[in-house]
């Protein structure tokens, strides 16, 4: 089974976003490569929120990673370029992580998936 990994930017105080689910307020570390990160990951698992921002800031999938976003109300027709998931997230999650070469990458909050401890699988 491979791992799945939880991705977010958070200010210092716990917050992942502004008021208005903006992320103005992040800058970016020069220092920072992504790229060694990114080559241990497959695959993205977004939830509906955080899809819609990344439409909002001009991106509609992560080049080059199978992007997955859970929602009951996008319709797949609309977003080609991701799968589109409406059914339990623990059995896709664990269904994921039998597939996949790498690990996953869990980016913000997905309300689909349970929090950490209530199920052994989504871990």
């Amino acid at each position: 089974m491979r791992r799945v990994r939880y991705g977010v930017g958070m200010s210092l105080d716990g917050f992942i976003a502004d008021p208005d689910d903006g992320m103005g307020w992040m800058t970016g570390d020069p220092g920072y490569d992504p790229k060694p990160f990114f080559a241990t990951i497959d695959a993205v698992l977004v939830g509906r929120r955080s899809y819609e921002v990344m439409l909002r800031h001009g991106a509609r999938s992560h080049p080059g990673l199978r992007t997955y976003v859970f929602s009951r109300s996008l319709k797949a027709a609309d977003y080609p370029e991701v799968t589109m998931l409406a059914e339990d997230g623990v059995e896709t999650v664990t269904r994921l992580r039998a597939r996949v070469a790498r690990a996953l990458l869990r980016c913000r909050q997905m309300r689909v998936l349970p929090k950490k401890g209530e199920a052994d699988e989504a871990r």
